[in-house]
């Protein structure tokens, strides 16, 4: 293999791994609870469920990744 194709796969696989890392700190952090400066403009219950949605849809990611 030449130094060309080394680099390629191992910026590739560092970028795979950088992204999954983001997306599982972002999943670890979704709260279902509306932050207070919010209550006014948005509804808890719709919240709730696009707080669900983001995790559903990123935990499917991981699979078909």
């Amino acid at each position: 293999m030449n130094i060309y194709a080394l680099i390629i796969v191992t910026t590739l696989l560092i970028d795979y791994l950088v992204s999954h890392w983001a997306d599982w700190l972002n999943i670890k952090h979704l709260s279902k609870t509306l932050p207070d400066e919010f209550k006014e403009w948005y509804d808890q219950e719709e919240y709730a469920r696009s707080q669900e949605y983001t995790r559903v849809n990123t935990k499917f990611e991981f699979i078909t990744s």
